[in-house]
């Protein structure tokens, strides 16, 4: 009895053994396993470091800024200004010239064959300019016009240079007067009250200039001119009208002098004819005679007091 005692208790014993090394078992497969995640997770925040790492060096890479392409008006040649321009006229524009001021007619459109300069739309200006001395000149002036009334400054602005004919989609036209080629690299053109206008910053005083007061100022002086020709040319037809009336009515009175003096003359040569008659025909003709010749004097009084009423 007390030796199957004995063996139950080793038993239990053996048992108890066995549990606690299963346990123990468990215990060091979950600590490797949380090792094992451990490892991974810390080499996983490593890539995650160093590809932030790289990201950041890529951000920080200079970016080279290349310029904007835009359609052209004229031809880009390395001798030529260049000014950026926006077509913030409202209206599509589909022709473009460019002359001198002191010439009298537009050349041809700068603008390809069909192609429009859309609203809204940025292009760059190409012009070469005939006499570079020209540019030099005008800069000069501006410099000294600096320190002159805004008045004078925006007169002048108006009588140098270039002007700029604009021809819009719907065949009406504007002109830019005395655009001022040396003085902007970019600006913007405007469309108000009628006139079309510049708005830049201007390279001589550091300046924003809008021109539409000069613009206004222009086509006021245009308006005047163009009536004051209207003017003249009314009153030299008048002129002209008044001298054909007259013209007219001394040939009318010349001939009406005419026929009065060809009746006046048939009339005295009838008299003459009539008066010898009378004296040599008998008694009895004499009164028929007289008669006729007092009708014919007669027409010759009426002949004459008619002559001298006109």
């Amino acid at each position: 009895m007390e030796i199957f005692k004995l063996w139950t208790c080793e038993l239990k014993i053996e048992e108890a053994g066995a549990k606690v090394m299963k346990e123990c078992r468990k215990k060091i497969l979950l600590m490797g396993l949380m090792a094992a995640m451990a490892v991974f997770a810390g080499c996983s925040k490593k890539e995650e470091a160093e590809d932030i790492e790289t990201v950041e060096e890529e951000a920080v890479e200079p970016v080279v800024d290349e310029e904007e392409i835009l359609k052209p008006i004229g031809t880009e040649d390395a001798d030529a200004l260049k000014i950026r321009l926006r077509n913030s006229t409202g209206k599509d524009i589909k022709a473009v010239s460019v002359k001198k001021i002191e010439d009298t007619e537009f050349p041809e459109n700068m603008l390809e064959e069909n192609d429009v300069y859309v609203m809204d739309e940025e292009r760059y200006l190409y012009y070469i300019v005939e006499d570079q001395e020209d540019i030099v000149q005008k800069n000069t002036s501006q410099e000294d016009a600096v320190q002159e009334d805004t008045a004078l400054e925006e007169e002048k602005l108006l009588t140098e240079g270039y002007d700029i004919q604009l021809t819009f989609d719907d065949d009406t036209v504007a002109v830019l007067h005395a655009f001022p080629m040396e003085d902007m690299e970019e600006g913007e053109i405007l469309l108000e009250e009628g006139v079309a206008y510049l708005k830049y910053e201007s390279l001589t005083t550091k300046e924003l200039v809008e021109t539409k007061e000069a613009e206004l100022a222009v086509k006021a002086q245009e308006e005047a001119e163009t009536q004051r020709l209207a003017e003249e040319a009314e009153a030299q037809r008048l002129a002209e009208e008044a001298q054909r009336q007259e013209k007219e009515a001394q040939r009318q009175a010349a001939e009406q002098a005419a026929d009065i003096a060809v009746v006046r003359t048939a009339a005295q040569a009838i008299v003459q004819q009539i008066t010898p008659v009378a004296v040599q025909t008998n008694i009895q003709a004499v009164p028929i005679t007289m008669k006729i010749a007092v009708h014919m004097m007669m027409v010759v009084w009426m002949v004459d007091y008619y002559t001298k009423e006109m």
